[in-house]
């Protein structure tokens, strides 16, 4: 299921993560203004995969579910160019490339044990 900004951010309010901030525990991550660029950011990401016209670029698919592509783990070469796209767009509207830097690792890590795992 795709989620929009305002349904991530109720995320964020429900998970209740344990965050500090300058040494200073953080009440809310959705509510804290020193971490509203990286969570407007993050949002943005939501936002753009619930528009139409840029569903081949921002959304993946997850066996039978479509999923955004930044939560998707690439499973091939146009999967991971339609992700430097996605990334392309939601740099030039944000400046920010932190959601989309964490993904490398899972994906790497991911088809690693895929091939662990064939090899029996």
């Amino acid at each position: 299921m795709l989620m929009s900004s305002l349904d991530y951010r109720e995320s964020l309010r429900r998970s209740q993560p344990r965050v500090y901030v300058d040494g200073h525990a953080v009440e809310s991550v959705a509510d804290e203004p020193s971490l509203a660029p990286g969570v407007n950011a993050l949002g943005l990401s939501y936002d753009y995969a619930l528009r139409e016209h840029l569903a081949p670029v921002m959304r993946a698919r997850a066996g039978t579910h479509e999923i955004n592509r930044m939560n998707a783990i690439p499973g091939s070469s146009q999967d991971l160019l339609n992700k430097l796209e996605a990334v392309r767009l939601l740099c030039q509207e944000t400046g920010c490339a932190q959601r989309y830097l964490g993904g490398s690792p899972s994906a790497t890590t991911s088809s690693i044990w895929r091939r662990w795992d064939a090899a029996g």
